[in-house]
């Protein structure tokens, strides 16, 4: 098989397993705890990995997949939670760019989320990479229709694609005080556990990326019921189809 043309991370099992499933000529590794399979998706080569949860984790993960796998680029694929009150739960949003929430070196002079000393405190996502992920998640939206229909009142909206800020942090935020406290202090979209560090890799190897985040709840109260209940039932199927669009989307080698 030629160098894999499309590098997935995955945090979660629920997120991983349909990708594990349809992987054909699949080959499993594992280093530093993390599971990665590499073969055939849709004819395209691959490599998907299931970090687990938070940025060292997912950091591992991306630096593993340059390293071994020598990926060009990077695509974190999971859920996330919602910021932008423009936004509901089922809709996708695609990095634009990607911070910290969770860094505060203000006393050393440096901004909110910025960690000090690397010169930059956001991290540009590929502009090619967020179009076709763009792509891939309308095209994935209107084939799982169905489901969301299926789901009733809990998705009551048409979902939506949207290209945005992905704010990123060691915490699952449940609570109206800290999503007001993200919202004064970043003007993001979505919140993850995960997107910065792989970016922050990802810049740091010249290497491209995307973040891909299908929200699963909007950050207050009643997170943790929203966020289990759209993990069991959409999100599994959705981040499937969107990465085989993109896979078909980004095949660029051909299989010996």
């Amino acid at each position: 098989m030629n160098k894999p043309v499309v590098n997935i991370i995955t945090p979660l099992e629920e997120e991983f397993y349909l990708l594990h499933d349809s992987i054909s000529k699949p080959v499993q590794e594992k280093y530093a705890g993390i599971t990665f399979i590499s073969g055939l998706l849709i004819d395209v080569p691959v490599v998907v990995a299931r970090s687990g949860v938070g940025k060292v984790n997912a950091a591992l993960a991306a630096q593993i997949m340059i390293d071994r796998f020598d990926a060009d680029r990077l695509i974190l694929l999971g859920v996330g939670g919602v910021i932008n009150s423009n936004l509901h739960i089922g809709d996708v949003v695609i990095s634009k760019d990607v911070r910290y929430h969770d860094v505060d070196a203000i006393g050393l002079g440096f901004a909110l989320g910025e960690i000090p000393f690397l010169g930059v405190n956001t991290f540009e996502a590929d502009q090619t990479l967020v179009e076709k992920a763009q792509q891939a998640s309308i095209q994935s939206l209107f084939k799982l229709k169905y489901r969301y229909a299926a789901m009733g009142e809990s998705y009551n909206h048409i979902p939506k694609v949207v290209v945005g800020t992905v704010i990123t942090g060691d915490q699952f935020i449940s609570g109206a005080g800290k999503k007001k406290q993200l919202i004064k202090s970043f003007n993001g979209d979505c919140v993850d556990m995960e997107g910065a560090a792989v970016a922050q890799t990802a810049y740091l190897n010249n290497r491209q990326f995307v973040i891909i985040r299908a929200l699963s709840d909007e950050c207050e109260n009643d997170a943790e019921k929203d966020y289990y209940d759209f993990l069991n039932t959409i999100a599994p199927y959705l981040l499937f189809e969107i990465a085989v669009n993109m896979a078909g989307d980004l095949k660029v080698t051909t299989i010996h």
